[in-house]
């Protein structure tokens, strides 16, 4: 509208000028224009070039509006200033760092170049109000996306953090700082409970005092006294040598064995209770501790922290209240320690304990709340450690993993045989072999043929079908010689008088054809030049052995001389 304003007023100045400086200017005309510049009106409106569109780098000239009616003008000057009212901006500068600029959306914002140091944001816009509105919802959302940090000092055994790295404070972060210090409260609650554990997982020493005089009634008449308490208590008793003056007596073993040691030795006032610092934690916030000496009404003496292992005393009036807070407190410690059972079994049984994917392991650990450390693979035969706090229940999963290790453990059996009786072993077309592994369940190995004299093996995993599959073999081997030896002929050398051999041949050779057709046999008797006792039998074994008996009685039968023979 002012550039069409301006077209129109520029023309019209133009042609009167040229009119009145033309030399045909009538004086109707000069008079018109006098009245037209008489009765102009204009206003002037400041504003910043920037919101008029005036000549680009001109400094600041207020904009003019020209007319000859005056309510026109002043109508066309209202309308300006409205247009320039409408085009002012409102800005509102926001201080937030860098990394919460991220949170704003839907606005048109002027943020700082990222890198740069905090540099307020700016929102801009038309409306003040909606401009006000943008920046406290950018407020709100920089202010939600503000984290509160909790730093925890820790030894970093109580952190996981990198093996080797030094003490570092662990963080908590979070947006919502109640929740942030709740998790910071829950994670110290965990340490100390960690430190309580240790400190309640190492047997105790306790030391009492009794005077020198009366060490001899400990010992007892040959040491029988202190030798029955040890053994029946479980504990271990040390008295101070003879030549040193000493009254003190230490009890070692178990809490409750110690406890039961120490009252029968003598009962003090003081009680100490000695055990690795790890062990001796006090609970958060001295918790633990309060509730004792509240409880039994007794002052309990902590070592210092960072001292070696020194000695928790519990002191109080009452004798009974002092023992009973230092039952209670080695009690806490009993039930600290952990229980360890090894198992030695080889490393190709270690796949029956871990199981499938690992399932049979993880099964056994759920079961009896223990943890089953196995060797790694390849190792040389490392024992299986099962580790838990229930003693009963560790002793449980190494019962239970044994029976696993001894179920599939299998059995081998050697047996020595030639190579020429292991046909009878396999039979024919190996159904020998065959039947021998189903019936009784293992595995048989035989050499291979042509190698020299091998043991056969038997293996499976029932040690009792094992061996009665090798005596099967065995019997089948032993049955086999025998019938070989009875099927293979032989000859035995019986020692006759020449004088008597023609009783063995007979009238025509009777006797000697009569025991050759019957036994099968045959007889060598030395030709009648030779003088030699020697007779031959030869045939099968039963055969042979029957004809020489036969010879032996039907020489005796005729003399009274005594024969022996010999193969």
């Amino acid at each position: 509208n002012i550039k069409s304003e301006r077209r129109q007023h520029q023309p019209v100045t133009k042609m009167t000028e040229k009119k009145a400086k033309g030399p045909t200017v009538t004086p109707q005309l000069a008079r018109m224009r006098g009245q037209w510049v008489q009765e102009t009106t204009e206003v002037t409106i400041k504003a910043p070039n920037t919101l008029l569109g005036v000549v680009k780098g001109s400094k600041d000239q207020p904009l003019r509006v020209v007319g000859l009616d005056k309510g026109l003008v002043q109508d066309a000057a209202d309308h300006i200033k409205a247009l320039v009212q409408k085009a002012v901006t409102t800005t509102v500068t926001i201080t937030a760092p860098n990394n919460m600029l991220g949170v704003v959306y839907n606005v048109r914002v002027s943020g700082p170049q990222k890198g740069s140091k905090d540099q307020p944001l700016r929102v801009v816009g038309l409306d003040k109000g909606l401009v006000h509105d943008a920046a406290d919802h950018i407020k709100a959302l920089v202010q939600k996306a503000v984290t509160t940090t909790v730093t925890i000092t820790a030894p970093n055994n109580m952190l996981g953090v990198v093996k080797g790295s030094k003490d570092q404070p662990l963080r908590v972060v979070g947006l919502d700082k109640g929740l942030v210090h709740d998790a910071a409260d829950h994670i110290e609650s965990l340490m100390a409970y960690e430190k309580e554990r240790r400190r309640l997982s190492t047997p105790v020493s306790q030391t009492v005092f009794i005077p020198k005089a009366h060490h001899g009634l400990i010992i007892g008449r040959q040491g029988q006294n202190i030798r029955y308490l040890s053994l029946t208590r479980r504990i271990t008793i040390v008295l101070p040598p003879k030549n040193v003056i000493s009254d003190e007596v230490t009890v070692t073993g178990l809490p409750d064995q110690v406890d039961q040691g120490r009252a029968r030795v003598q009962e003090t006032t003081e009680v100490t209770i000695k055990a690795l610092n790890t062990l001796l934690a006090v609970g958060p916030r001295w918790a633990l501790i309060s509730k004792r000496r509240e409880k039994y009404k007794v002052c309990v003496f902590c070592p210092q922290k960072g001292s070696k292992d020194q000695p928790l005393r519990v002191v109080g009036l009452d004798k009974g209240q002092v023992h009973n807070a230092a039952d209670h407190i080695k009690a806490l410690v009993q039930k600290a320690v952990t229980t360890t059972v090894t198992i030695t079994a080889p490393n190709n049984m270690l796949g029956v304990v871990v199981g499938p994917g690992g399932s049979t392991i993880k099964e056994i650990q759920e079961k009896y709340r223990v943890r089953v450390s196995v060797p790694q693979k390849g190792s040389k035969d490392q024992p299986l450690r099962v580790v838990g706090p229930d003693k009963g229940l560790v002793h449980d999963a190494a019962d239970h993993i044994k029976a696993l290790v001894q179920k599939a453990v299998t059995t081998t059996v050697t047996i020595t045989a030639p190579n020429n009786m292991l046909g009878v072993v396999v039979g024919p077309g190996g159904s020998t072999i065959k039947e021998i592994q189903e019936k009784y369940k293992v595995r048989v190995s035989v050499p291979q043929k042509g190698s020299k004299d091998q043991p056969l093996r038997v293996v499976g995993p029932d040690k009792g079908l094992v061996q009665d599959a090798a005596v099967h073999i065995e019997s089948l081997m032993a049955y086999e010689k025998e019938r070989r030896r009875l099927s293979t002929p032989v000859s035995q050398t019986v020692f006759i008088p020449k004088a008597h051999h023609g009783l063995i041949i007979g009238r025509q050779g009777q006797n000697i054809r009569y025991l050759s057709l019957t036994r099968r046999i045959t007889i060598v008797l030395p030709p009648k030049n030779v003088i030699s006792d020697e007779v031959t039998v030869t045939g099968l074994p039963d055969q042979v052995d029957q004809g020489v008996r036969d010879l032996v009685n039907l020489v005796k039968s005729s003399t009274h001389i005594c024969y022996n023979s010999d193969f």
